[in-house]
């Protein structure tokens, strides 16, 4: 098992949860660029799958549950609150 000698723990000894109210909520802070530097955060991946759409003025906005979900499904069954999670392990400890 990987053990950083410089701060005396193992990668598994440290769990950091990062919550993300919503994609226009972080849009516009540092987070997206740093999470897509250290591999989970895709926005290519999201444009190409159709969750990401680019508005007139450029800047990019997620699609609403109405606009993903099929056209048969009923308004009223239509989720109001998702959650994602993810995980990635990384042998990065250092702080930027």
């Amino acid at each position: 098992m990987y053990m950083d000698d410089k701060v005396n723990m193992r990668q598994t000894d440290m769990v950091v949860v990062a919550v993300c109210d919503g994609y226009d909520a972080i849009a516009k802070t540092p987070f997206l660029k740093w999470a897509e530097e250290k591999g989970f955060y895709n926005h290519q991946k999201l444009v190409d799958e159709g969750f990401l759409v680019e508005a007139r003025d450029g800047q990019y906005r997620m699609k609403t549950m109405d606009e993903l979900m099929d056209a048969d499904v009923p308004k009223d069954k239509v989720p109001k609150n998702i959650l994602h999670l993810f995980q990635v392990c990384t042998q990065d400890f250092g702080l930027e």
